[in-house]
């Protein structure tokens, strides 16, 4: 699958979550649009360096974690939010089950399990 179109259908993975959560208390944990985050992975990625890494802060519901790990950059992400940890660990088997993040690109979520 082309770049283009991957990203695409990851965003409408995530996007599709972000709908499930408008009526819930985590509503406000998300409030981009996932289509546009694609657009700037795709104008993002001539500018990283090679062998560079992405660092999601407070990650929500991983939008940007799992699109830059679909353009087959390593990722990582930091979230503190249990189920929003969840979310995300979620998405990310399904963008690997469906072959959208290949499972050697390094797509790792740093979390407190403590909490």
């Amino acid at each position: 699958m082309e770049l283009p179109a991957r990203l695409k259908a990851v965003a409408d993975l995530v996007a599709k979550e972000n709908d499930r959560l408008k009526s819930t208390d985590l509503a406000s944990f998300f409030p981009y649009d996932p289509h546009a985050l694609a657009k700037a992975v795709m104008k993002a990625l001539p500018h990283l360096e090679e062998g560079g890494a992405s660092l999601d802060l407070g990650a929500g519901t991983g939008g940007w974690w799992l699109l830059i790990a679909a353009a087959g950059v390593p990722s990582y992400a930091i979230e503190i939010h249990p189920e929003l940890v969840e979310v995300c660990e979620r998405l990310r088997h399904a963008c690997v089950q469906r072959k959208l993040i290949d499972p050697e690109t390094p797509c790792v979520i740093a979390i407190d399990r403590k909490r």
